[in-house]
């Protein structure tokens, strides 16, 4: 998160001239990142432990610091409840007239994590000072702050999707609007709201954050990816991201990265955020310290700042691993256990549920990377999501009441069937345009595979211009298969259909 996240943006704008050649010092005087390989992942839940052994020192005093102890699923300290009081009164009740929005949605995201109501505040309704932003010397204070103010609205908003009255300022369409018509050419966020404004890794990573929800949408998903693409290409060969605004190479910057990311099903140690074999994940925890701690940068002590983002960072981590949401997602609207998953291959797919979204992923060369969604199909109660490089999804919203899902790996361009849900003794009949030749070779091109690819006996019978193929013994109930069509040949010695399947299910 930006270090001066809290300050009004044009008083940023002022202070830049009086610190940034110090920090532009630091920046040339700093020395090469320390190399930590994908090996450092044996210590994740080590460094995972310090850090929250060190947040408990302390007084919590800090929203940030009780929303990453509330999501990594320990207690927050009841003392920290008088220091939220006082931040109400202070920076809304005693402030209004000069009210940052972004206090507001800090709030709003902190009063969640620690259980209580934020549109009931000792008689506040936290929520109506996001979405009907009041002005300010004639400026809006959801646009105010720069686009920091829009991007928290819609993760405060989305923490336990809030419902937005009809009659609001603002509505989520109009914010994400005008979100994306603050993304630069490069497909990155800055803080200001005009095009002008430097590219910022974190306000990028932040954008990421608060659009993750909306993916559905071909133009956030568009955006997204833009976004995406453009932090992989700045990532540098210390696996981190170097600004000079707020002192080089930061903590923070991979911090909020790693947050983005997970929270749009991408993995940090992805090969595309892997530079010189260094990923997002070795370059944070090459800042912590001895006391469980982070530094700000590689030349300093432990930070607060530094440490509760990347506290955030590894419990984002960690709940994607786990398939348990986003970081800022409280949302427990589904109480019943996701539906169980069904993959191709003995291991090849893997599905990861952040609630009713479901992500595929593929191993490839022993590590997981995302594989987008070609098509998904709903029957009775099964749901079938076919994944490959053609893709262009990378969630789908799982309907309710689906009892299992299927995954099925698109690793060629199949002519395509609708799924069908068939007796476990079904003979299906494949019609061509001519006469099918009738060879123990040639017959073999028509089969039938179980969801782990192997094959299945089935008779197949040439008659004329049909093909019969019938299980030698009953499929397994609840089980998907693919009845396959790999060229066969006429009795002219010509190709009659290319790669052709028929997925199927049983009763």
């Amino acid at each position: 998160m930006n270090r001066n996240f809290l300050s009004i943006f044009m008083s940023i704008l002022l202070a830049v001239s009086l610190f940034v050649p110090a920090l532009q010092a630091e920046a040339n005087e700093q020395p090469e990142q320390k190399s930590v390989t994908r090996a450092a992942m044996s210590d994740f839940q080590t460094a995972l432990d310090k850090a929250l052994a060190h947040m408990l020192e302390k007084d919590i005093t800090s929203e940030w610091q009780a929303i990453g102890l509330a999501k990594a699923g320990k207690a927050v300290p009841a003392t920290y409840e008088t220091a939220f009081s006082k931040n109400i009164q202070r920076q809304l009740v005693d402030s209004i007239e000069r009210l940052k929005i972004t206090d507001a949605e800090r709030l709003a995201i902190a009063a969640v994590a620690i259980g209580k109501d934020p549109e009931n505040i000792e008689g506040l309704n936290l929520l109506d000072y996001i979405y009907n932003s009041i002005d300010i010397r004639g400026i809006d204070t959801m646009t105010r702050q720069g686009t920091n103010g829009l991007i928290f609205a819609l993760i405060a908003l989305d923490t336990k999707n809030f419902e937005v009255p009809k009659d609001a300022r603002w509505n989520r369409e109009k914010m994400i609007a005008k979100l994306l018509s603050y993304q630069l050419d490069t497909g990155a966020w800055s803080l200001s709201t005009n095009s002008e404004g430097s590219p910022s890794y974190d306000m990028t990573a932040m954008a990421l954050i608060s659009l993750a929800p909306y993916t559905n949408n071909p133009e956030v998903s568009k955006a997204v990816s833009r976004a995406v693409t453009f932090l992989s290409e700045q990532q540098d060969p210390t696996g981190g991201f170097h600004e000079t605004f707020v002192g080089g190479i930061s903590s923070e910057a991979t911090s909020q990265v790693i947050i983005g990311l997970t929270a749009n099903n991408i993995d940090p140690q992805d090969e595309m955020f892997t530079k010189n074999g260094i990923n997002l994940l070795d370059h944070l925890l090459s800042f912590q310290t001895e006391n469980g701690g982070f530094k700000h940068t590689a030349t300093g002590k432990t930070d607060g700042m530094a440490t509760e983002q990347a506290l955030q960072a590894l419990v984002a981590y960690d709940l994607y691993t786990k398939g348990e949401g986003r970081l800022y997602d409280f949302n427990k609207t589904n109480p019943i256990p996701p539906p169980a998953i069904e993959m191709s291959g003995p291991s090849s797919l893997k599905g990861i549920f952040t609630d009713s979204l479901l992500s595929v992923q593929k191993d490839k060369n022993s590590v997981w990377s995302p594989l987008f969604i070609e098509k998904t199909e709903r029957v009775e109660g099964y749901y079938i999501v076919q994944a490959g490089e053609q893709g262009h999804r990378s969630t789908v919203t799982v309907p309710k009441n689906t009892e299992k899902i299927f995954l099925v790996e698109n690793d060629r361009p199949y002519k395509h069937f609708d799924v069908q849900v068939v007796e476990p003794s079904h003979t299906f009949t494949v019609t061509f345009t001519k006469e099918i030749k009738n060879s123990i070779e040639n017959l073999e091109k028509i089969y039938v595979e179980d969801i782990e690819g192997k094959r299945v006996p089935v008779t197949v019978t040439a008659n004329g211009e049909k093909a019969t193929v019938k299980p030698v013994t009953n499929y397994t109930s609840g089980q998907l298969y693919s009845l396959i069509v790999d060229d066969p040949i006429s009795t002219e010695e010509k190709s009659l259909k290319q790669s052709a399947r028929k997925l199927f299910i049983i009763k």
